[in-house]
């Protein structure tokens, strides 16, 4: 997968004999300090939280290369966004058992002191188990161990760290809650209730409460 800061590729650790993801940054953005910081932060926030709805950081590796996260691969490739591409929208049944699953990562989050700052689907991972893809939401409960886990801790915002004033808005537009755009604001937990909020409202609806074209 590609995202804004960097690639994640597919990978067998050897060793262990287990699939993982591993997180690089993008060649244009590994020297600069500033997204260097962010994976390492990202890195030390997974650290410290462990949960089955949360992604898993197994370890952070440096070479020539640069510095790679070495993450708990889900298996499936399956977002909340690539089902809302796939079904439009959600039956109102599954829609709530994925919002409760991301309130208990984000509970267990919060309870650590940490802030996302980016829920929305495309952050929120399926766990699914198979290589057949779902012929309709209702299946996608069908499996014990079926699940959303939250992934994409580059930007959250730890309590204890000095950035917790954020003086410019970051994050994703459209699922952002107002005071996230507001310089000079504290930004806590409920910017991430806020966008489960918004995310719930995708979901269920198909659509974004307040789209527009610009940020």
């Amino acid at each position: 997968g590609r995202g804004g800061m960097g690639v994640v590729f597919l990978a067998r650790q050897e060793r262990l004999n287990r699939m993982v993801a591993v997180k690089m940054l993008a060649a244009e953005l590994a020297n600069n300090q500033a997204f260097v910081s962010r994976l390492e932060r990202e890195a030390l926030i997974l650290a410290t939280l462990s949960h089955p709805n949360v992604v898993g950081c197994h370890d952070m590796v440096s070479t020539e290369q640069g510095r790679f996260l070495i993450m708990e691969y889900v298996p499936g490739q399956l977002s909340v966004a690539g089902l809302l591409l796939r079904f439009h929208k959600l039956t109102e049944s599954v829609a709530l058992r994925i919002a409760a699953d991301v309130a208990r990562g984000l509970s267990c989050a919060q309870e650590k002191g940490i802030t996302h700052r980016d829920i929305k689907p495309d952050n929120l991972q399926f766990h699914w188990d198979t290589r057949v893809p779902p012929r309709s939401p209702d299946e996608l409960y069908r499996f014990p161990n079926s699940r959303v886990m939250i992934c994409d801790f580059g930007i959250a915002l730890s309590e204890h760290a000095q950035d917790r004033h954020v003086g410019k808005a970051i994050g994703s537009p459209l699922y952002m809650a107002p005071e996230q755009y507001v310089a000079g604001r504290i930004l806590d937990h409920r910017a991430d209730i806020y966008a489960l909020g918004v995310t719930l409202y995708h979901m269920l609806t198909g659509e974004i409460p307040f789209a527009g074209e610009t940020r």
